[in-house]
């Protein structure tokens, strides 16, 4: 992915945001959660806690993120 991605958490639950050219969309970090994606308010990541590098990857490749975007 090129663009922006953000893994976060937010009342106990681990979300990821991807910021692309229609703006933010966030899905559960969770297996096959990314066909689950939906548009985002920017502030909603801005507010939450990030996670580190290594675990915002494994949150992504759970979630079903592939690397071409798929």
């Amino acid at each position: 992915m090129s663009q922006d991605v953000v893994v976060y958490e937010h009342e106990g639950t681990h979300y990821v945001a991807n910021f692309t050219e229609d703006g933010w969309l966030s899905w559960p970090a969770e297996q096959n959660g990314w066909q689950r994606r939906r548009p985002c308010a920017p502030s909603l990541a801005d507010a939450c806690s990030e996670l580190p590098p290594r675990n915002a990857w494994l949150a992504l490749r759970l979630s079903g993120v592939t690397d071409d975007g798929q």
